[in-house]
């Protein structure tokens, strides 16, 4: 699963979004994410970690304990720490 992302420059979620059905390639989507200079938009695979919160519908809110490190290719969802 595929999930696209909105985050600030250093790689806090600010705004998540993703299909939980394949659809085809075809099928019409309206959905566009349009960063501010300050932002960046990153397209992840899902972690295995959270699928279950798919599933349970909980991944709305499981998302904002994670941040994107990285870039382009090397971009990963990782879970923030407790500080």
């Amino acid at each position: 699963m595929k999930i696209t992302l909105l985050t600030d420059l250093s790689g806090k979620i600010i705004c998540a979004t993703y299909r939980q059905s394949n659809y085809p390639e075809r099928s019409p989507s309206a959905t566009q994410i349009s960063p501010s200079p300050e932002q960046q938009v990153h397209n992840l695979d899902l972690p295995a970690e959270l699928h279950g919160h798919v599933l349970d519908d909980t991944l709305d809110l499981e998302i904002f304990k994670y941040k994107v490190d990285g870039t382009g290719e090397r971009a990963k969802l990782v879970k923030e720490s407790a500080e």
